[in-house]
């Protein structure tokens, strides 16, 4: 489902106030930095959980490619490339593409059959000197990843119903009369500015935009058939009650949203003290 998330996650020091921005984020990473909650005063809203610093790999100077493939099993193939150019010493670019997808790791009879997931994602990176004290990186990417593994099992219903993967959580073979799947499309850019003022003081401007598609929908009893069940035996009350319940679907259509960021920070650093002083601005 598409949520607004409770600790602060930035991809490149720019917010990310939704799940489905950070969908396909995780390829192609430097490092990642962590901190607990609350973090308030530095990152402001939804940070009462910590936050989640994602550092992607920046383009080096020098030329070189790499590309990764890995298969398991129930059909796991993931892929991963790698190319960075340097043009100059002064400029460089750098694409990372990533693909992953699996099939058949369950089963689900009804309008669901195989399950899988598969994502592709990309960012091309941009980075200019134009003199010893600027920098300049500009990226783009995008990412798309669709599914149909979001259905809940429901192993005791199932049981009751006598349906497939009955008492079994983990069943390979389950049953669900609900449609269930997940989309999510991403599109953004970045463009991150540092202007060295003196040997101790840096100027830093970073804006992000983001464009998201966002469709969702979930078998929520876990079962493949409308089960009757009696409300005297579930709440006070005489029994012989009978509701039937299903198939109960939560479906969330397509949505659409931009994002739109904007971060200026002053930094120094001294023997006795480093400091920053900035604003930043959010709108979705």
């Amino acid at each position: 489902m598409c949520i607004t998330i409770t600790y602060y996650l930035v991809l490149d020091d720019a917010y990310i106030g939704r799940n489905v921005n950070a969908t396909t984020a995780f390829y192609d990473v430097e490092r990642i930095e962590v901190v607990k909650g609350p973090q308030g005063t530095l990152f402001g809203r939804n940070a009462s959980a910590g936050a989640i610093n994602v550092i992607t790999r920046k383009p080096e100077n020098r030329t070189y490619a790499k590309l990764g493939f890995g298969y398991g099993n129930d059909s796991q193939t993931d892929i991963n490339f790698v190319g960075n150019v340097a043009v100059s010493d002064a400029f460089q670019l750098r694409l990372a593409y990533n693909h992953e997808d699996f099939r058949g790791v369950q089963f689900a009879e009804g309008p669901n059959g195989n399950y899988f997931a598969d994502s592709d994602a990309a960012r091309l990176t941009a980075k200019i000197e134009p003199s010893p004290f600027t920098t300049i990186l500009l990226s783009g990417h995008f990412s798309d990843a669709q599914s149909n593994r979001t259905g809940l099992h429901n192993a005791g219903l199932a049981a009751v119903a006598g349906l497939p993967g009955a008492g079994d959580p983990f069943a390979d073979r389950i049953s669900l009369d609900s449609l269930s799947f997940e989309d999510a499309r991403v599109r953004g850019a970045n463009l991150r500015i540092t202007q060295e003022l003196t040997d101790d003081i840096s100027l830093t401007s970073i804006s992000d935009w983001r464009s998201w598609d966002y469709s969702f929908s979930q078998d929520l009893d876990g079962i493949g058939v409308a089960l009757p069940v009696d409300l005297g035996d579930i709440f006070f009350g005489a029994p012989g009650t009978i509701v039937t319940f299903g198939p109960p679907r939560f479906f969330q259509p397509n949505v659409s949203a931009e994002t739109i960021s904007q971060e200026l920070g002053l930094n120094g650093t001294s023997d006795q003290l480093d400091w920053v002083i900035g604003g930043s601005y959010f709108k979705e």
